[in-house]
């Protein structure tokens, strides 16, 4: 075989993914694809989204028909770059399956949140180790209102190369839902328990939104963990928040109002469908849930969208700091690149909103494995 031979496989989206519909094949068979191409597109339980090619070449099969639901890690396309026979191609799609369904069986034993009790509550998390347990760690912290399904599109692929843990804010998904003040002082002190219980001696941080703001004050309150610093979207003293946003994020109530909010997070509103509603919905049923978010809201934001806090210059931050902004971003607004130090590098972009690690996830993912590496040279 002169040639090699690319699999494009159903994608796995977040660790409750479990299957995906292709709703639309954006290449011919037959058809060349550069890497990068948009090749189908998917929709799962919550969100539809995009499959871009790893690689360049020719998509000589589609395995599977438009509207058709497939597990994930199923074959559902093939690549060649150069000649490749039909019979080297078959055989490799009965390989491919074979090697998945023992690796699905694998992973079907591991990749479940779990609980760990810091002080007197609850947190859920999820922790997904490399094949190389020495690796360092990626902590995932997100936003207001979010949870760790925020992280569906990073953690699997980064844990590739990275352990990884992300997890349920105090007051957000599966975690305890009582909090003392709520403020971003508060909520890093109840993270950095938690890794100390865990005994991380070394991690990366990525904050989104007001995760950014509680990730900052990690890394300044423990820099022998934190090494460095990702702020997605980031909210910080200077900036102005859509307070529309906050306070229809709490107190929506039906299906049409929750889509009218969560709309406004994406630069393209067609991402959201029915099941994300529905699952949005749920999660503020639950009792003490829109109450907490409240408290956080009371404790973080001022009627006018500054922030009540305050947090230490960033130029007291030992650990690199990195910033990724959708330039379509309607939650968060910044005043200007006058707000950050000028050491700090800043990637904006342009196909995005308030969500960039969903959105353009694979830009994202090479954004901050790109810096962990860097960082690492220069230590």
């Amino acid at each position: 075989m002169s040639g090699k031979i690319f699999p494009v496989s159903m994608p796995k989206w977040g660790m409750t993914m479990e299957e995906g519909k292709v709703t639309d094949w954006l290449i011919s068979e037959g058809e060349v694809v550069s890497e990068g191409d948009e090749i189908v597109e998917i929709e799962t339980d919550k969100i539809s989204n995009v499959v871009e090619s790893q690689t360049s070449g020719i998509l000589v099969r589609q395995l599977v028909a438009e509207g058709s639901t497939y597990k994930v890690g199923s074959l559902i396309g093939v690549i060649i770059d150069g000649d490749v026979e039909e019979d080297e191609i078959n055989n490799f799609i009965r390989k491919f399956e074979t090697e998945e369904k023992i690796k699905k069986e694998s992973e079907e034993a591991t990749n479940k949140t779990e609980k760990i009790q810091v002080g007197n509550l609850e947190l859920n998390f999820l922790e997904v180790l490399c094949e190389k347990p020495e690796e360092e760690t990626i902590v995932f912290v997100h936003g207001f209102g979010g949870d760790l399904n925020s992280w569906s599109y990073n953690q699997v692929e980064l844990s590739t190369h990275f352990n990884t843990i992300s997890l349920d804010l105090p007051g957000h998904g599966g975690s305890a839902l009582e909090l003392d003040s709520g403020n971003v002082w508060e909520l890093s002190e109840i993270l950095i328990s938690l890794f100390e219980k865990k005994e991380i001696n070394q991690a990366h941080l990525v904050g989104h939104s007001l995760g950014g703001a509680i990730s900052l004050l990690m890394a300044y309150k423990k820099p022998e963990i934190f090494k460095t610093l990702t702020l997605i979207c980031p909210v910080l003293p200077g900036c102005k928040t859509n307070t529309e946003f906050l306070e229809g994020f709490i107190f929506a109530d039906s299906r049409k109002q929750m889509r009218s909010v969560v709309s406004e997070l994406y630069a393209n509103p067609k991402i959201v469908n029915r099941n994300f509603i529905d699952e949005t919905l749920k999660s503020r049923r639950f009792d003490g849930a829109k109450q907490a978010l409240s408290k956080i809201k009371d404790a973080n934001f001022l009627s006018s969208g500054e922030v009540s806090f305050q947090l230490p210059p960033l130029e007291e931050i030992k650990a690199p700091i990195q910033v990724i902004q959708g330039s379509e971003d309607k939650i968060i607004k910044f005043p200007g690149d006058d707000l950050l130090s000028p050491n700090i590098k800043i990637h904006e972009l342009n196909a995005s909103g308030h969500m960039p690690q969903m959105e353009e996830h694979n830009q994202v993912n090479k954004i901050i494995e790109a810096f962990i590496h860097q960082a690492r040279g220069s230590i």
